[in-house]
C-alpha cells in the first residue's frame, strides 16, 4: 500500500538504530530489530525486478499481505 505508507528500507533502519539507542541509554538489556510487511502491489514487484533488499523476519522470511477481493454474486 506504498500510496499509504511510504515507509522505505533506510527510513525503518534509521528509526530502528534510533530506537536501539534509546533503549540503551535506558539501560534495557532486550534485543530489538526490524522488519516490514509487504503488500503484493506494483511497487514490490518494482523492488523485487530492481533486485532492492526486503526486510525480513529472521533473516530469509518475506511477510506479505494481498488485496482482499470480495465478489458478491445475485
Amino acid at each position: 500500500m506504498w500510496d499509504m505508507y511510504k515507509n522505505t528500507r533506510e527510513i525503518i533502519l534509521e528509526r530502528l538504530e534510533w530506537l536501539r539507542t534509546t533503549v540503551k541509554e535506558a539501560e534495557l538489556d532486550i534485543e530489538i530489530d526490524a522488519a516490514a510487511e509487504y503488500f503484493l502491489d506494483d511497487h514490490v514487484a518494482g523492488l523485487l525486478a530492481n533486485n532492492e533488499p526486503l526486510l525480513t523476519v529472521s533473516g530469509n522470511m518475506v511477510l506479505v499481505s494481498f488485496r482482499w477481493l470480495i465478489l458478491l454474486i445475485v
